[in-house]
Parts: C-alpha cells; structure tokens; sequence
C-alpha cells in the first residue's frame, strides 16, 4: 500500500478549485512515492526482486508462500497452509457468523497490546490479526455475534483501566438500528458509561464464505467438483472505469467527494452480495462462490466457473441499471479466468489482473474471457449461444465433434483475416450439415435445427471463440 498527504486549510475545504488543487497535488505525490520507493529497493535489495528465486516442496496451496508454511489435512487430504492464510481462513469463518464489528481508537498507548486480542467463542467475540496495536498502530477490531457480546467487551477494557479516543459498534450488512438505540437506553447502571462512550452505526462488508456440509470453509477442489462439465474454477476481477476522473471531474468540493465515495461504498460493498444472492438461479449456488473482495470501485469473486460466469452476468446487468450506463454513466471492466483449483490463489490472481489490464488498453468497457475484449453484448450473447449449443450436445442431437470443428474453422478465419467471410460462412454451413447428420430427429427438424444454429452463429461468428470456448467447458465429462 502507498500513501501519500499533504497539508490542508479551511479555506482548502470551502474553495473548490484549491480542494481540486490538493487532490492533485496528493496523487502526484503517491506516484512520485512509488518511484522512489522502487529505485531504494532496487538500490538495496536488487537480488531479491530479480532472483535468484528460493524452491521449496512446501508451498503454500493458497497463494503459493515459502515461509511459516504448515501441514494440515483438509478432508482426507494433505495440505499446506502459510502463517497468514490460516489467518485469513479464520476471519472469513469467523466474519460470517458476526452481527456487529467493534471499532476502537486508542488515545494512548498500550502498554500491552496483548491483552486486546481476545478470541472467546463463549462469548461471541473475536480479534485474531485485527488487534492492530500489535503492529503499532492505536486502532483494533473485534467482530461480535451479538450487541452484548460487543457491550460486555467494552466494559471489560474500561474495567481495565484501557482509554480509548473513540468507539464504534457497527451492525455488519444491516440499516435497522432501532433494537441497538433502544438496548443502549435500557441498560443497566453500571454499563452508563459504556451507553455514553459508544456510537452505533452500520456497515456493508462482504461476508458471504462457501461452507462444507461439516461447517468447515469449502475447499476449491470441492467447488470445482460442483462444477457443470468441466471441473475447474473461475475467478472474476471487475474494475469500473475511470472513477478517478469522474472524481476530478464532478467533485468540487469535500461534500460532492464525500458523497460519491460514499456512494460508490454503498454500490460496491452493500450491493454486490445481495446482487447474487437474489439473482443466481438457485439458492445452493451461492454456496458455490467466493466473494473475496468487493468495495472500493472493485471486486474479486472465486468459485465453480460456471457460476463465477452466470455472477458475472448477473452483477453486470444490474450495475448497468444501477450506474445508467446508458446514459453516459459510469461503466466497468472485467476478466474471466479458468482454472485448475490447485493452481495458487496468488497466481490465478496475477493472471486475471493481466487480463483485465489488457482490456483497459483496448479501451475498457468490455470484458476478457479468451485473451480478447468483447462487448458486455458479445459476452451475454455468446453466454446464451453457448448454453444452447450444450444443450443441443447433452442431448445427442449435435456431436461434440461439432465445438472443435468450429475451433479450427476460427483459427483459419484469423489466420487468414483477408480472406471475405462469405467464404467462412459457407464453410460453417457445410460444418453444420454434416454435424446435424448424425442427430435423432427427423430430415425436417434437423434442417430447421440447422437453420436456426446456423444463422444465430453466423450473427455472433466474432465471438465464436468465446461459444465454443464456454461449450467445451459446459460439455466436458470427467471423473
């Protein structure tokens, strides 16, 4: 994380232009930070960011790490998890059984900042890697399964003698606090001061984490055996586009900045879950996705690919509504990757980036599934095309055969982009009858199929590579 600051006036906050000003003078710094940081660290340390690179057989099976890495056996098999991951696994188990998060400023230092790591599961209450005035900092986080869970703690640190600055009790993805002001009200004389120290608010965090039939955090490999055909996993980056010249551009002054960031908070992080939670098919294939992150003006989902691809159209359709992208609003780009669940979280990561990165150079708005950006159009056109080219597959009336004809017949139509595609239409019209020869039906409903396959195709051949890429995925059989 880079940071960056630069000093501010009052006249700064009632002047729009010095508050655009400031703005651009603090990202010109944070860039200016970044190259400096980079040179000192290349200056110091050159070997270690260019090699030689350590090998070790225990890497970590999340995001690949060498360090701190332990054995545990997940479901009958063997695995190995780094120090931070096994953190990271806590708090997503432990996030989705909270109700409230418990925010707490210290005004002094803590003697031993210890001691605020409490982790009772009697009590509702848990800190794990959230104390973070282990590392300094006068600030930690305790996530609560109920509000006197949260009260009972707060007690407990004034009962110690533990000053703190401010102290904020949230409910987690709930507005409705009329149950906590009334609670505070009520309480008991000697829990006044905790009534008078604390300030109740909500806020929106992604929370949802898949879980096994035992209450354990699903694995991969078990959400890509949930998978339809093919036995992978898909993983989802989405960016909208040009916020921060949206910011520079309509923003003003501190309130108009306020404002959007608080509406763009309130998109990215109370919408999304409940965007898929209303919208997927079934109500078990939630359970089948991984909403890692989601705030900001970005989000990043895993889960068993076919349902990371319908999320993916899902969540697009209702942003369009939600941001009016059709009416010069706020558009976004996205990548889809593919992957075997055992390759690293951390990989897998790097490599959607590099995707999505490739589609904000070709002009964003778009989205990347086979190394190309296509349209939001392309993508739930060919979506559609490719599911009812499964569909034809599973149910024996067109050979799979089929899928990897087209492949070559797209691969001869880029190589050899010069030549008209009347060619490659007659070509694909051939394919088609001879595919269709070998269906149940009778001549009169082959031919009609054919047609009907035939002209949709035709109509979407520049995202051909995505239908047959998808089908071939829909219509894999393994195991």
């Amino acid at each position: 994380m880079k940071l960056s600051y630069v000093y501010v006036s009052r006249e700064d906050f009632t002047d729009r232009d010095r508050f655009r000003s400031k703005l651009e003078e603090a990202e010109r710094r944070l860039k200016e930070s970044g190259l400096s940081l980079f040179r000192r660290v290349m200056h110091e340390n050159p070997k270690g960011v260019l090699g030689p690179i350590p090998v070790k057989e225990e890497l970590c099976y999340s995001c690949g790490e060498i360090e701190k890495v332990e054995r545990e056996v997940v479901d009958g098999r063997e695995i190995y998890l780094c120090e931070r991951c096994r953190r990271m696994r806590e708090i997503a188990k432990e996030l989705g059984d909270a109700k409230y998060m418990l925010a707490i400023s210290w005004g002094d230092e803590i003697r031993n900042p210890g001691e605020l790591s409490i982790d009772n599961p009697d009590y509702g209450v848990y800190t794990g890697p959230l104390n973070f005035t282990l590392s300094g900092l006068q600030v930690s986080y305790h996530l609560c399964k109920t509000l006197d869970s949260a009260i009972q703690l707060v007690y407990m640190f004034m009962k110690q003698g533990l000053k703190a600055m401010d102290i904020d009790i949230y409910k987690i993805n709930d507005t409705d606090l009329s149950y906590e002001f009334e609670s505070l009200r009520s309480l008991d004389k000697e829990y006044e001061e905790v009534a008078r120290k604390v300030s109740v608010g909500f806020k929106f965090i992604s929370k949802h984490t898949p879980l096994s039939e035992e209450g354990d955090i699903r694995e991969f490999d078990d959400m890509a055996k949930a998978s339809e055909g093919s036995k992978m996993i898909g993983y989802l980056k989405l960016d909208i586009d040009d916020l921060g010249r949206r910011l520079k551009e309509y923003c003003e002054g501190i309130a108009d900045f306020l404002t959007f960031s608080e509406m763009m908070s309130f998109i990215m992080e109370g919408c999304i879950e409940y965007i898929l939670s209303m919208r997927l098919s079934d109500k078990g294939d939630m359970n089948k996705l991984y909403l890692i992150y989601s705030g900001g003006d970005d989000l990043f989902l895993v889960g068993s690919w076919d349902k990371v691809v319908e999320a993916t159209e899902k969540i697009y359709g209702e942003l369009e509504g939600i941001l009016k992208m059709d009416y010069g609003g706020l558009t976004v780009s996205a990548a889809i990757l593919i992957e075997d669940p055992k390759t690293p979280v951390k990989i897998c990561a790097e490599a959607v980036s590099e995707k999505l990165r490739r589609v904000k150079e070709a002009g964003k708005n778009g989205i990347n599934v086979t190394g190309r950006k296509i349209s939001w159009k392309g993508f739930t056109d060919s979506l559609v095309t490719a599911k009812k080219l499964s569909q034809y597959i599973n149910e024996g009336i067109i050979s799979r055969g089929f899928v990897f004809q087209l492949s070559r017949l797209i691969s001869d139509y880029e190589d050899d982009p010069e030549k008209t595609w009347t060619t490659y239409r007659y070509r694909l019209k051939y394919l088609m009858a001879r595919s269709f020869e070998r269906g149940v039906m009778d001549e009169l409903e082959r031919k009609l199929l054919m047609e009907d396959v035939y002209r949709e195709l035709c109509e979407r051949f520049v995202y051909l590579t995505n239908i047959t890429y998808l089908a071939e995925l829909y219509t894999r059989r393994e195991g």
